[in-house]
């Protein structure tokens, strides 16, 4: 009788690799033999000039291959996006990190340069028009979404749509059907904007105060929709460490309140299984959690420091 194949022990035999960026505006590759040997990463490739002041990379987006982008390699043709300063974006071939396009973001040129960079970016999948559409979104707060003219051959991109959310974007996040954008901004707490309707579906509240009353400024450095929960729940990563899990389904506080080291959280993508995330800070610590088990942990860590405070507040008095 065959054996049956583990999926876990086959994931871990493939070679994964990572896209990153910086703020000397490099993109780099860093590649792992497989799924358990991260300790063993390697840079396997670096695209791009160094240059901090005109040419910082604030984000990044991978298109997803098509079959017959497919056929153009072994591993797929894909387009890298990056997005810069000044509201560039720069469109890479995502195998060769060769510059196909540079996009100009249409904002307000007596706009600050902080709030004209590029905060948010997003290829969009499942549009009608069946071709790469692009969103993007800046630190000041202007959304927009942009496509290859017709008949350009991709060589001329223009601008579909254009709407304004609240400033001070430090991440966005697009749900699995496209049709909701998660931002998180410094000042604001996490929202919610319907696509079609370019509305606010969502305004969280801030978290409750300390034992001493006292509640961290907002400041969303990180966002992701959950797989599978029909864009209903939301991961928050925040510039104090904390990592926040909302359902706008049961109201606009946190259902969950996490720790993640001891720095500002740079990144979250939560794994299609909706069980485990993906998380890393500005220390470099990248780290795969399962969300379930360490936010029982962490709920009864939290619940035995409240009853050990508690008692002591007693033997006190």
């Amino acid at each position: 009788m065959a054996k049956r194949k583990d999926p876990e022990r086959g994931r871990a035999r493939v070679p994964v690799r990572l896209l990153a960026c910086d703020d000397l505006g490099l993109v780099q590759g860093v590649q792992a033999p497989d799924y358990t040997r991260f300790e063993d990463a390697k840079v396997v490739s670096r695209w791009g000039e160094a240059d901090r002041r005109q040419n910082a990379a604030h984000c990044l987006a991978v298109s997803a291959c098509t079959e017959d982008d497919q056929q153009a390699g072994p591993s797929g043709f894909f387009l890298v996006a990056v997005g810069r300063t000044a509201g560039r974006i720069s469109v890479l071939d995502g195998q060769t990190g060769q510059l196909r396009q540079t996009i100009t973001s249409d904002v307000s040129s007596i706009a600050l340069e902080p709030e004209r960079n590029i905060a948010g970016l997003r290829f969009l999948t499942t549009q009608a028009s069946g071709g790469p559409q692009l969103l993007s979104c800046t630190h000041g707060g202007s959304l927009q979404i942009h496509a290859p003219a017709l008949d350009s051959n991709d060589e001329v991109w223009e601008r579909l749509a254009q709407w304004t959310v609240p400033a001070e974007v430090s991440s966005m996040a697009v749900s699995e059907d496209e049709s909701c954008i998660a931002l998180g901004c410094e000042g604001t707490e996490v929202n919610i904007w319907d696509v079609r309707s370019q509305q606010r579906t969502f305004l969280a509240k801030s978290a409750k105060p300390n034992r001493i009353g006292l509640v961290d400024l907002p400041w969303c450095s990180a966002v992701a929709f959950m797989p599978g929960s029909e864009s209903l729940k939301v991961l928050v990563g925040t510039g104090k460490s904390k990592l926040r899990l909302y359902d706008t389904k049961h109201g606009r506080r946190p259902v969950l309140d996490l720790t993640f080291g001891e720095a500002r959280i740079t990144c979250l993508a939560a794994e299609t299984s909706g069980k485990r995330v993906w998380v890393a800070n500005a220390a470099g610590q990248v780290e795969e959690e399962e969300a379930k088990e360490n936010a029982r942990e962490q709920q009864a860590a939290a619940g035995r420091d409240r009853d050990r405070s508690k008692k002591q507040s007693k033997s006190r008095k």
